[in-house]
């Protein structure tokens, strides 16, 4: 997983900064609490996806798309978070195939989101 994420941020046009094992403790009556195993940045140097949406909005960088990735490691698949609407990438890609998951996670930094 990391040699993958390592690479989108070799290949991404804007600074990307990876984060991993990070609280996001966000709002404990949501059960919004927890590490995130990695979140991909738009940032010079998940949680919950709801999680980062209201993390965003607390820092001031609310009214944008989240995008994750759920990964055992050798199946990947995408999803965005706009709102309250979810949308989920069906097809599943595999650790055999790179360039999908490298593509997937160009199509994320492509689209303005971290």
């Amino acid at each position: 997983m990391v040699p993958i994420l390592l690479a989108s941020r070799e290949l991404s046009p804007v600074p990307l900064a990876i984060h991993s094992g990070h609280r996001l403790d966000i709002d404990l009556a949501l059960d919004l609490t927890g590490e995130c195993e990695f979140i991909l940045a738009a940032a010079p140097p998940v949680a919950q996806m709801v999680a980062v949406r209201l993390f965003n909005e607390a820092a001031g960088r609310g009214g944008r798309p989240i995008h994750g990735c759920l990964t055992t490691g050798e199946v990947w698949q995408f999803l965005r978070l706009y709102e309250k609407v979810t949308l989920i990438d069906r097809r599943r890609y595999y650790l055999d195939d790179v360039a999908g998951v490298l593509s997937g996670f160009q199509a994320i930094i492509a689209s303005g989101a971290g």
